[in-house]
């Protein structure tokens, strides 16, 4: 066999072994993030749950008592926390809103973002690639495939540009 085949025939040896040690390591890996996702996942649940809780109980009680707790601040330090309270405008806008911009031709209320259709320019022809500017070319490219021993599922393949 010429130098170059066996060392490429070294290379993919090398490269097969290493594959299946890290798909052994991360196997195990994600064996052990779902355990402990389960056993972890179960504890925080239902703090989370009583997070949630006592902050909506928080929330409706600076609303019912706002005058009580704010008078005429907007923020009151008590000692676990600050409660704050502000306002601020926001603009309700109508689900057909859209269609007005559009029919008043209020460009400047609507969003577009122009971006290329890469799939679709790759199919035109030579023509219409040259009228922007484009031309399509001829890639080298190069790739392998692993061979695995008998019984063993194949490991994949790589490209390389």
């Amino acid at each position: 066999m010429p130098a170059a085949r066996e060392k490429a025939d070294e290379i993919l040896e090398a490269i097969a072994a290493l594959t299946h040690q890290v798909e052994k390591i991360e196997k195990r890996a994600e064996a052990e993030i779902r355990a402990l996702q389960e056993e972890y996942g179960a504890r925080s649940k239902a703090l989370k749950e009583t997070l949630k809780a006592h902050e909506k109980a928080l929330m409706s009680l600076m609303k019912k008592n706002r005058g009580e707790l704010f008078g005429e601040r907007d923020k009151v330090k008590l000692e676990h926390g600050i409660l704050l309270f502000g306002k601020k405008d926001q603009v309700k806008i109508p689900r057909d809103a859209l269609e007005r911009l559009q029919e008043l031709k209020w460009k400047d209320g609507i969003n577009w973002t122009p971006s290329l259709n890469r799939p679709a320019i790759e199919g035109w022809t030579e023509e219409r690639l040259a009228a922007i500017g484009a031309e399509r070319k001829k890639k080298t490219s190069y790739s392998y495939e692993l061979i695995q021993a008998k019984g063993k599922k194949p490991i994949g393949r790589a490209q390389g540009k």
